[in-house]
């Protein structure tokens, strides 16, 4: 009884409120930074137990392509009138190696260097293959719609939301100009590129998204989109799809696209309209991609 009442003494002297708890004193730790992959207009469960978000995108027309008047690449012009006739989800996020270990299993998580190799890291070192086969796994599920990678149409028109600037907004300017107003956002609060990631891919999410509620669309890691390299035109496009056969019949020489740029890209290679190619075998830590569900009953 003495023994007791010395415990009950020494505890309120510390100024605990329940002695030989180990309920945590004072306030709760905040949360990591990092993806929401429980809200979107699209939540799917993954069959290992993951979800994965999408943003519904609506119908419409933009102007795809680079303005004239801006330094670009060949391969980004002549502008031409896009418009798409059906409405599509596109993933909030790029693909994180937790939802590739989800549906593939953590034995086929490809090999990165030690600091990527978090589920909340986007999934990279997969060729267009490897993502065929990711996106042939879900399918065959078959209960929610059809899973497929992006149009390069589909994908720049999420991109651009709704503006004609290089980058979704109009008062986005080059953190690297020094003519930063005060207010104003820049850049490099929404993007992951050579000036500010440290040469290093990054958690998804942990940027501003775009004003359609897509994160990570330019930089951290560039994008698989579904087509063959292919030539613009002037002419007005309705629901392209590119090339239904590669430009080039040798194997060795076929190229699918690649949009978005990543961790150690030049800022101008993030914008919109640029464009990127890559053979459908070969693999690289700087690119992942991210997915479409359509036919989403």
């Amino acid at each position: 009884m003495k023994h007791n009442m010395y415990l009950i003494g020494l505890c309120l002297l510390m100024g605990l409120w329940r002695c030989g708890s180990d309920t945590p004193v004072g306030p709760e730790p905040e949360p990591e930074p990092g993806p929401d992959h429980t809200t979107g207009d699209l939540v799917v469960d993954l069959p290992g137990g993951a979800k994965m978000a999408f943003i519904k995108m609506d119908a419409g027309t933009f102007v795809m392509g680079a303005d004239s008047r801006i330094a670009a690449e060949e391969r980004e012009r002549p502008q031409h009138e896009v418009t798409l006739t059906r409405g599509y989800y596109l993933g909030k996020y790029e693909v994180t190696r937790g939802q590739w270990a989800s549906v593939m299993g953590r034995s086929q998580l490809p090999e990165v260097p030690e600091y990527v190799n978090k589920d909340d890291y986007p999934v990279s070192n997969v060729s267009w293959y490897d993502c065929q086969a990711f996106i042939d796994r879900l399918n065959a599920l078959g209960d929610v719609g059809v899973y497929r990678l992006p149009t390069e149409a589909e994908w720049e028109y999420a991109a651009r939301a709704g503006t004609t600037t290089d980058w979704p907004e109009t008062n986005w300017i080059f953190a690297d100009s020094g003519e930063v107003k005060s207010g104003e956002p820049t850049v490099a609060e929404y993007i992951w590129y050579e000036k500010n990631s440290g040469g290093e891919i990054q958690v998804v999410g942990l940027k501003k998204p775009n004003p359609w509620g897509m994160y990570d669309l330019f930089g951290n890691v560039a994008e698989w989109v579904q087509d063959w390299e292919t030539p613009y035109t002037s002419d007005p496009q309705v629901d392209p799809t590119g090339l239904e056969n590669p430009r080039f019949p040798v194997p060795d020489y076929t190229v699918r696209g690649i949009r978005g740029g990543h961790a150690t890209s030049y800022l101008l290679d993030t914008r919109s309209s640029a464009r990127s190619i890559g053979m459908p075998d070969r693999f690289s830590i700087s690119v992942g991609f991210r997915l479409v569900l359509s036919d989403v009953p």
